[in-house]
């Protein structure tokens, strides 16, 4: 923070900079009574981290309107926000907000108990104006999107509040990514525990007026899980009556996000289930989900005196368990969070993620660390990361820790045959043994659009009705053969589907669903047919 900055105040005062003289002295104090203006520089020594200035003997009504200008600005300077800051920030497509705003913990309830641009500091228990969210942003000179989250306990008035300043302050150019809270499964802050509380409340003294036990299920925590998805539906209904509800959705101006956990994709199956059979289908009111895929150290986060090599071994190792070549089982996660998203029609996003090595032992190895971090091979590492997840089919992925290297957009670089992780003959025993209205979940790319696929699926025993539908729509039935035993497998009636999509590549979903048994699955091909080609998508057996 070194350097001479330029002070300027309404009112007179005697000036120290706080800590002594080896912390900062004052230059060339002025003041002039005829405007009732005092100028001044402080100068600051190289190598210090903050700034603390004292005012005492003040005039009149104390010292007012002050303003402290880095080096190289001055009283013409346009923006409070330093040259430096709005380069840095221009270089990305999305920036959440959700520190910036102090979302965790937040106590925000009525809008009044935001913070207005006035307020003399804005820090605990007081966060950063929304105001400064469109302030920041519309500098940019191409479009730069954004992503808020919205308080815990916010009102609807303060839902309203916050839609109506983005609407009447914020570049109409750029689109608004809104989530409830931050990590409400998290109980590392106040609002998942606050969450699961007025979830109880919710259904056992207030009637479940959200309906969030319509299955008659009582389990508390999915009960909690389901609580979320409702408060994100509740604040994307309040932003559609501000912006329009043609404008509110599924690659719209306005996305609302369900938010989950990366390694558990209860948190979202139950969210997406509970709107899905409560309000109707997630589309019309999520954008899509998003999880927090951190990679970090694997077999050695609990390890002290690592070198940098095992540091960087560690975290390649990690990144090998979330790429798509292994993320397609009923037990890989990311994958599941994919398929999922893709059945109801929704894109799926990286709140968070990037390297993390403070999980497991944070203060171990911190120099093995730290060369890590600025060693080249990170840049490999969080390239490969970054495409592994853009083969999944997913949108941009905020990374949430500060990088001091470059690294470069990922192409979508696609093999089909990797990205379904199938080699055939493959069996799954979850087709073979598919009970009587038992679903199977299938992920298939999306290279081109329009596409039509063929689904064949080979089945044996007695005749019964096989029902196959792509995200959540287009349902067929078909009646199929009698075979006579069960290990004579023969083709079902094909199934056909055109597919559109608007964001290419991009994954759907398809779901297989056995309406009445009598028959075995032995495993199915999909082949994709366009104006020009015909392919083999994916085949099990």
């Amino acid at each position: 923070m070194g350097g001479i900055y330029l002070l300027t105040a309404q009112g007179n005062a005697v000036v120290t900079v706080a800590g002594g003289s080896s912390a900062g002295r004052i230059a060339n104090k002025t003041y002039d009574p005829s405007t009732n203006r005092l100028t001044a520089f402080v100068v600051i020594p190289q190598g210090a981290s903050q700034i603390m200035l004292s005012f005492v003997n003040t005039s009149g009504h104390g010292v007012q309107n002050i303003t402290l200008l880095q080096p190289n600005y001055d009283l013409t300077s346009q923006s409070n926000i330093t040259n430096l800051m709005l380069t840095h920030l221009s270089r990305f497509s999305i920036i959440r907000f959700m520190d910036w705003m102090a979302t965790n913990n937040n106590p925000d309830v009525n809008w009044n108990d935001s913070t207005p641009l006035w307020w003399p500091q804005y820090t605990t228990p007081k966060h950063n104006p929304w105001d400064t969210i469109p302030y920041i942003v519309n500098k940019f000179i191409t479009p730069v999107d954004i992503w808020i989250n919205i308080p815990f306990g916010a009102t609807d008035d303060y839902v309203l509040q916050v839609a109506q300043l983005m609407l009447n302050q914020l570049n109409p150019s750029i689109n608004i990514y809104v989530e409830y809270s931050n990590e409400v499964w998290n109980y590392i802050f106040t609002q998942a525990s606050a969450n699961l509380r007025d979830a109880n409340v919710s259904v056992l003294n207030q009637g479940d007026p959200l309906h969030l036990a319509y299955d008659n299920n009582t389990n508390v925590g999915y009960w909690a899980f389901r609580r979320t998805a409702s408060q994100i539906k509740r604040i994307s209904d309040l932003f559609k009556t501000v912006f329009g509800q043609q404008n509110v959705g599924p690659w719209k101006r306005i996305r609302p996000i369900l938010a989950g956990q990366s390694t558990n994709p209860i948190v979202i199956t139950q969210g997406l289930d509970y709107i899905s059979n409560v309000y109707g289908p997630p589309s019309n009111y999520l954008h899509g989900i998003a999880i927090a895929p951190y990679f970090d150290l694997a077999q050695y986060k609990t390890w002290s005196n690592l070198t940098t090599d095992q540091v960087i071994d560690g975290l390649n190792s990690s990144i090998q368990t979330y790429l798509p070549e292994q993320g397609w089982s009923v037990t890989g996660p990311i994958g599941v969070h994919g398929t999922y998203a893709a059945w109801y029609g929704l894109a799926v996003h990286g709140y968070e993620g990037g390297p993390d090595t403070a999980s497991g032992c944070g203060s171990c190895s911190l120099q093995a660390k730290i060369n890590a971090t600025r060693d080249g091979r990170m840049t490999n590492l969080c390239t490969q990361f970054l495409n592994g997840w853009y083969r999944y089919g997913f949108q941009p992925l905020n990374c949430s820790i500060p990088l001091t290297f470059g690294i470069p957009i990922p192409s979508y670089n696609v093999n089909s045959t990797n990205f379904m992780n199938h080699r055939v003959p493959y069996t799954d025993p979850w087709l073979r043994n598919l009970g009587p209205n038992s679903t199977f979940y299938y992920p298939l790319q999306i290279l081109q659009s329009p596409m039509t696929i063929n689904v064949t699926v080979y089945v044996a025993g007695n005749s019964g009705t096989l029902e196959a539908s792509i995200n959540n729509a287009d349902f067929i039935q078909v009646r199929t053969p009698s075979t006579g035993n069960y290990t004579n497998f023969q083709p079902a009636p094909i199934f056909q589907f055109t597919i559109t999509k608007t964001v290419i590549p991009s994954i759907v979903t398809l779901r297989l669903k056995n309406i009445i048994n009598g028959y075995s699955i032995l495993g199915f091909d999909v082949t994709s047919w366009s104006p020009t080609t015909t392919t083999t998508v994916a085949s099990t057996s």
